[in-house]
C-alpha cells in the first residue's frame, strides 16, 4: 500500500517531526508493504504561496501514481481544516482512496471550530482517526469507520532507537522546544 503522507512542515515547527517520525515508525511495524511518499502540507504552508500561485501548484492526488491513501497529521482539526485540507481529502474520497488522520488533535476546542471541522469530516468520512487526546476523540471519533483515543505518535519515537546508557553523575546539558527560561536540572536530582 502506497499512503501519501503530508509531513513538510517540519520546518515551520520542528516539534512536527517527532510525531511524523513516530508514524513512519509505527506504520514500518505494520506492515513492510506500506511505503509512505512525502508531500507538502499543503503547498501553501511550508511554501507560503499566495491564492493565486495556490490555484497553479500542482494537484496532489493527480501527481502521485499508484497512491491507495493520504496520511494527515498533528493538530490540523482547527479552523482552517477545510480550507487546508478539505478539497484535498474529496478528491481522495471521490477517487475511492483512503484517508487515515493519525495522532490529530484540535485547537480551540469551542463549538466554531466544532462545526467547520465536523462539516468536513462528514463529507470524507476518514477511514481511520487516531487522536492525539481524549477531547478530540470525544468530538470526532465517531465520524470515522475506525478511531482510537489519545495516540500521539511522538511516543513511538524513542521504539524506534537503539537504546543507550546515559551516566547521569556526570555534567550534560538539556534543551527544550519551547520559548522558557531553562530550569537547572540539578535542582531534580539528588
Amino acid at each position: 500500500m502506497k499512503l501519501l503522507f503530508l509531513n513538510t512542515n517540519v520546518p515551520s515547527n520542528v516539534g512536527n517531526g517527532f510525531f511524523y517520525f513516530g508514524i513512519q515508525h509505527v506504520l514500518s511495524e505494520v506492515s513492510a508493504e506500506i511505503a509512505l511518499v512525502s508531500a507538502p502540507f499543503p503547498p501553501q504552508t511550508p511554501f507560503r504561496l499566495d491564492k493565486q500561485m495556490f490555484a497553479r501548484s500542482f494537484d496532489l492526488p493527480g501527481a502521485v501514481e499508484g497512491v491507495d491513501g493520504i496520511v494527515v497529521a498533528g493538530p490540523v482539526l482547527d479552523m482552517s481544516f477545510d480550507r487546508q485540507f478539505g478539497t484535498l481529502l474529496r478528491a481522495f474520497r471521490n477517487r475511492g482512496k483512503r484517508i487515515y488522520l493519525l495522532s490529530v488533535g484540535g485547537r480551540r476546542y469551542d463549538a466554531k471550530e466544532h462545526r467547520v471541522v465536523s462539516k468536513c469530516l462528514a463529507e470524507v468520512s476518514p477511514d481511520m482517526i487516531v487522536t492525539r487526546d481524549r477531547e478530540t476523540y470525544d468530538l470526532y471519533g465517531e465520524t470515522a469507520k475506525s478511531s482510537l483515543d489519545g495516540i500521539c505518535f511522538a511516543f513511538f519515537v524513542s521504539d524506534a532507537y537503539a537504546k543507550y546508557q546515559v551516566n547521569l553523575s556526570e555534567q550534560f546539558c538539556v534543551a527544550t522546544l519551547d520559548f522558557d527560561r531553562e530550569r537547572r536540572l540539578s535542582n531534580y536530582i539528588e
